[in-house]
């Protein structure tokens, strides 16, 4: 058969746009596997990220093609601290690991800090919560943060009905109050029903948590680094105070554990705060917003809901402690380029906004935060991501000891409020050193 020049031009066009279709295919399956890259070309992935979530959940956040070559190894916090350091020893640490206000202090010398040049401070304020300020300092970012988990207030709806009542406290002055009408104390005073589980630690599930709040709510900023300077801060002194806030919300905590106070509503002979709650012989339960979902499992029948943690009186700043989490990168890590781009990923809208509906953990991205909700779940999630605030704890065991301490020598009488507040804070400024 006889071709002229027309189809031969014809027959080596489309020979020509066939091979360049190929050709596309290949680099673009090329491009897409190794990930992104920096400017100057460099394949940024793959990277190993060590954490303590769930492994179902991050495999889920990580089934995206620009993350396809991200792997993450679940750990237990127990095993967390000492599997670090082996890796480090050996020469082969994660890219990314997690860390939180409880575990940042212990790791930083082992962390590569961002400097506010790569992210500048004011861009990090604009963007996140101030809870995760806890993981920057002068120079720069020690972690960006990845989510947050604030206290809350569970109330149960019952136990309010049943005495008129249709709302939950909002101030801490309403709390108070509320023992006279929730309370049910025998003449021995065998507590039979609690309005709150105060003034204990051991069988206050979240004892250190509530005192943190108060703290916090009272202006006291419980420790303070500047520089490589680490210091205890109970004894922090308002220009209008006549006495250090910590006098007086130690007092206050205590108060409901003194059987001579009106107030009275919780010993040492209870159970813990939590099964009396789940057991429907609590009003209310100050816990982490992630536990919504355990005590919902424990007991489905339960009538509760959940609330912002009370205020005091006349604070033009709204506080609840948080609980906050973020991505760190490793001094020995042999790809940083890669580990931010890995972390800055995760601070996006789309992944903030999966990983909280993953975890039941709050975003810690204010523009997310920004979006209305319809549930109370996640209205009372949000807004208490917002007013989050938290505090470097240097060694959490430790500094749980020494708040319980604390609580248990004012109550024995051991020593004054001030003696004891003065003692912990010596103490916290010793587990920084």
């Amino acid at each position: 058969m006889d071709l002229n020049n027309r189809d031969i031009f014809q027959y080596v066009l489309i020979g020509f746009f066939i091979t360049m279709a190929v050709v596309a295919v290949i680099l673009f399956s090329t491009v897409r596997n190794q990930g992104p890259t920096d400017e100057e070309g460099n394949v940024l992935l793959p990277v190993t990220i060590w954490g303590y979530f769930p492994e179902e959940v991050m495999r889920i956040v990580l089934d995206r093609p620009d993350l396809e070559h991200v792997t993450y190894v679940e750990f237990s916090r127990a095993d967390f601290y000492s599997s670090l350091l082996e890796a480090i020893a050996v020469g082969s640490p994660p890219d990314l690991v997690m860390v939180d206000q409880g575990t940042l202090r212990r790791f930083q010398d082992k962390l590569y800090q961002i400097p506010w040049e790569s992210y500048p401070q004011q861009t990090f304020r604009r963007n996140f919560v101030e809870s995760a300020e806890v993981f920057s300092d002068q120079t720069g970012i020690w972690a960006l943060p990845l989510s947050t988990d604030p206290m809350v207030m569970f109330w149960n709806r019952d136990i309010f009905a049943n005495s008129g009542l249709v709302e939950p406290p909002s101030y801490w002055g309403e709390v108070v109050d509320l023992t006279e009408v929730l309370n049910d104390i025998d003449d021995d005073q065998t507590i039979n029903k609690s309005t709150v589980a105060f003034g204990e630690m051991r069988n206050v599930r979240n004892a250190k948590e509530v005192l943190s709040t108060l703290l916090l709510q009272s202006g006291v900023p419980i420790t303070t680094q500047i520089g490589g300077t680490f210091e205890g801060e109970l004894r922090y002194l308002r220009d209008d105070a006549d006495e250090p806030p910590a006098h007086t919300v130690l007092r206050f905590y205590t108060d409901f554990a003194d059987p001579t106070r009106r107030v009275f509503s919780w010993d040492r002979a209870r159970p813990s705060d939590r099964d009396v709650f789940i057991a429907n012989d609590l009003a209310l339960y100050f816990g982490y917003l992630t536990e919504y979902s355990t005590i919902l499992n424990l007991n489905p029948t339960l009538n509760f809901d959940m609330a912002l943690m009370p205020q005091p009186r006349g604070t033009d700043r709204r506080t609840t402690y948080a609980r906050v989490t973020g991505l760190a990168i490793p001094a020995a890590s042999q790809n940083r380029a890669g580990a931010w781009w890995v972390a800055r990923r995760f601070t996006a809208p789309d992944i903030q906004g999966e990983l909280g509906g993953e975890t039941g953990r709050a975003p810690v991205l204010r523009s997310v935060l920004a979006e209305p909700q319809s549930t109370v779940y996640w209205s009372t999630a949000f807004d208490s991501a917002i007013i989050g605030r938290t505090w470097l704890d240097p060694n959490p065991g430790a500094s749980y000891r020494s708040f319980l301490s604390m609580v248990e020598s004012v109550q024995s009488g051991r020593q004054s409020i001030s003696q004891a507040v003065r003692e912990a804070e010596r103490e916290l400024t010793n587990m920084g050193q």
